[in-house]
């Protein structure tokens, strides 16, 4: 089911329990603690719409629904701290914190930390400077309770399992266990007691505060939150998930990719060779619609990436990828010595089949070796040319891609033949951008990801899609989405304004190639996956 197109039914359906929650605080506030329940539910939907906006303010407003519960039992009169060593208070808060470290956990901490700043306008709605006693108090208590919230996800989103986060559990628990006997005991702190030198008196008061706050935050926090990590791996073990973190956001892949027909992994176990023999075989399928220069460009990609996972996966698994392999390379070379060349086909297609990218604007087009991504950046600077605008290529090899074109078309295009070296690849692009191009294509990245680090390509694309911004151009970068780590494939993500992601599918005995907008920051677009035919 694509959520997306629903993501104002599920912000509807956020502040409608907002409402609710105000309304039962006023009508029937023992029953404020059912809340808790949507406050639970509505994020395993929220987590899967793709505008930020919108997954922002249901976050923010699940966090005041959720923490406006846990304000009623948990802020207790002046006077009345024995009622929180009861069952009750400790618990609520407990199940409302484990709410958003699972969302942390699950989504990014970034909106695992907007959940728990809905506990400020919980407070300051369901609480008063009364039950502070001052204003300054007040204050000082809805920052310290929200940063107790808001510790546990920032301890505990970035780890990678349950296990490994048993010690930031409790590490939280003691921090949270502080900061909230910070905020009852300045109730009782006064400023004269400065001057009087009365702290045995104060200390006295806050010593079982501190001790008993800080046992029940073991118990309660400790036990729900691993309770919920818990079932969170056991849930991602029953649908053969695998939880990936990168610098910002949790990554869920199966942990099990079923070779097949062609073979099979050992189970639980990810096969490193699965991808390459699936888009082997659909290298080999489309092979008689390449021609002998571009066949040979994307073998020497599928050798450098058989070379890298050579010694990981199963033998089995390796010898078919192997054997697959040279089958590619042996119909290439017939290919080659055959009479009549296979030339690539014409860049024939529909409009409506085009996605519209915004002018002046930064795509990447990613996906693996023979997902035809390549056919779809030339089949736009055909529907670019047909529209009269002015168009150029950068490319190690600019005759792979112009051998697409008639001889009509070739003459219109800017060519700029570029050397693998960051310095006078930003000086070639630089040149490019002079002639005032409208759309410029560049098949450069496949080269410079395994050569240079993060932060080195980062700077270098960060620069130079400025100037193509300032230039008024509109830049489409190609990618093998399988040659780099999720890492750096997130910072290269983050840098282009939209995505384009291609992938290849099984049906039946044939292997077909489909597409979608994956982001994009300055329109939205339908997210469903189209065939690329």
């Amino acid at each position: 089911m694509e959520l997306n197109r629903y993501r104002h039914v599920l912000l509807f359906l956020s502040f409608a329990v907002v409402a609710l929650s105000v309304w039962t605080m006023h009508a029937y506030p023992k029953y404020m603690p059912a809340l808790l329940v949507p406050a639970a539910v509505l994020p395993i939907l929220v987590r899967q719409l793709e505008s930020r906006p919108v997954k922002l303010l249901c976050y923010l407003a699940l966090g005041f629904a959720a923490y406006l519960a846990v304000a009623n039992s948990f802020v207790v009169p002046v006077g009345s701290e024995e009622l929180l060593f009861a069952f009750t208070p400790f618990l609520l808060l407990a199940i409302a914190n484990a709410i958003g470290v699972l969302i942390g956990y699950s989504d990014s901490y970034i909106y695992g930390g907007v959940y728990a700043a809905g506990s400020i306008p919980a407070l300051l709605f369901g609480k008063g400077p009364v039950d502070f006693v001052s204003i300054d108090r007040f204050i000082i208590g809805i920052i310290l309770f929200a940063c107790s919230s808001f510790i546990f996800v920032h301890l505990i989103s970035r780890e990678k399992n349950a296990k490994d986060s048993i010690f930031n559990i409790v590490k939280g628990c003691v921090v949270a266990a502080v900061l909230l006997t910070v905020i009852f005991s300045i109730r009782l702190f006064n400023i004269d007691m400065l001057y009087t030198g009365q702290f045995a008196e104060f200390a006295k008061k806050v010593s079982p505060l501190f001790v008993n706050v800080v046992w029940l935050s073991l118990v309660f926090n400790g036990f729900v939150m691993l309770a919920a990590l818990v079932t969170h791996d056991l849930v991602m073990y029953a649908l053969e998930l695998n939880r990936e973190v990168t610098e910002e956001t949790p990554i869920y892949r199966k942990t099990s990719a079923k070779v097949g027909k062609f073979g099979e992994g050992e189970e639980g176990e990810e096969d490193p060779f699965t991808s390459l023999v699936i888009r082997l075989r659909k290298f080999i399928q489309d092979l008689p619609q390449y021609d002998t220069a571009a066949a040979s460009t994307v073998l020497t990609r599928f050798d450098a990436e058989f070379s890298s996972i050579s010694q990981m996966g199963n033998s089995k698994s390796r010898e078919i990828t192997e054997s697959l392999l040279m089958k590619a390379k042996r119909l290439a070379k017939e290919l080659e010595e055959s009479e009549e060349p296979r030339k690539p086909p014409k860049l024939s297609f529909k409009k409506s089949d085009m996605i519209d990218i915004p002018r002046n604007s930064n795509l990447l087009v990613e996906g693996p070796i023979g997902s035809r991504k390549e056919e779809y950046c030339l089949r736009f600077l055909k529907l670019e040319l047909q529209k009269g605008k002015k168009v150029a290529v950068c490319s190690y090899e600019p005759d792979t891609e112009l051998q697409w074109f008639s001889g009509q078309d070739r003459s219109k295009i800017g060519v700029f033949k570029v050397e693998p070296n960051i310095t006078e690849m930003s000086l070639t692009i630089t040149k490019a951008l002079e002639d005032k191009p409208e759309v410029v294509y560049f098949n450069i990245l496949y080269k410079l990801l395994p050569a240079y680090s993060s932060d080195v390509l980062g700077e270098f694309l960060s620069s130079n899609l400025r100037k193509i911004k300032k230039a008024g151009a509109t830049g489409i970068f190609m990618m093998e989405r399988e040659m780099i780590s999720t890492q750096m494939l997130s910072t290269v993500e983050s840098l282009f304004d939209g995505i384009i992601e291609f992938q290849i599918r099984e049906e039946g005995d044939e292997l077909g190639s489909y597409y979608r907008v994956k982001a994009f920051k300055l329109k939205e677009f339908d997210t469903n996956w189209r065939e690329f035919k």
